[in-house]
């Protein structure tokens, strides 16, 4: 300046040759909790810069590694639009993580080669619960003099899905009294013995009183302790 006084200053700029480089997101955040009976859907958007070519086009895919890059390679996505993934229930595994990278490949043209950019997110898949489910409803009238079978055998556990019902899981069964009079005390010496700890248990029917409401109440649990109650 007018006072012979000078100072200096500096920016550093990295330029990329190729201007098509897409510009890729995930939608609605990075980071992504499931469970493994849920579908996961995960979107992405691919926008070209505006300095690019328009006649280059994008092709885009999905891929699911484990946190230590490696391919889940039965993690496909089920969508028809490649830049949504949608894995189906049972893909993943209760309690694992996951990284899913989407690619968005910009294809070559007369002055350019194809360029790829990508995109992440993580995904957290937490244990699904245990589905305790009894056949025949709430409430039914049996008479007196029959064996009356409880069957719960319909019960799951969400990790492994409905379509194996009573896999891995373990069964105890309790009775108690609704009655006024005995409200809540036990009732377990009606149970046909050995069948307690069976998905359907047997109760002796010429045990039960007439006169008496009886709760039945079954309690699945999976090994590493998750457990569900229906009477």
């Amino acid at each position: 300046n007018f006072m012979g006084r000078s100072s200096t200053a500096s920016a550093s700029f990295m330029v990329f040759g190729n201007p098509n480089v897409p510009i890729v997101q995930v939608r609605g955040g990075t980071s992504f909790t499931t469970t493994p009976s849920s579908v996961l859907t995960i979107y992405s958007s691919s926008t070209k810069a505006s300095c690019a070519e328009k006649q280059v086009t994008f092709s885009t895919r999905w891929q699911v590694y484990t946190t230590d890059m490696v391919l889940v390679s039965s993690a496909v996505t089920t969508s028809r639009d490649p830049s949504i993934l949608v894995l189906s229930p049972l893909t993943l595994s209760p309690g694992a993580r996951y990284r899913a990278v989407v690619t968005t490949t910009a294809s070559a043209s007369n002055t350019q080669p194809s360029v790829s950019a990508t995109a992440e997110a993580q995904i957290t898949v937490q244990n699904g619960q245990v589905i305790a489910r009894v056949s025949g409803g709430d409430s039914r009238l049996v008479p007196a003099t029959e064996v009356v079978r409880i069957d719960a055998s319909s019960s799951y556990d969400e990790n492994l899905g409905s379509a194996a019902p009573s896999v891995g899981l373990t069964f105890a069964w309790t009775c108690s009294y609704l009655t006024a009079s005995q409200f809540g005390a036990s009732c377990n010496n009606v149970f046909v013995t050995g069948t307690t700890t069976q998905p359907s248990v047997s109760v002796q029917g010429l045990l039960l009183d007439s006169t008496q409401i009886y709760s039945f109440t079954v309690r699945a649990a999976s090994a590493d302790g998750r457990s569900a109650s229906k009477s």
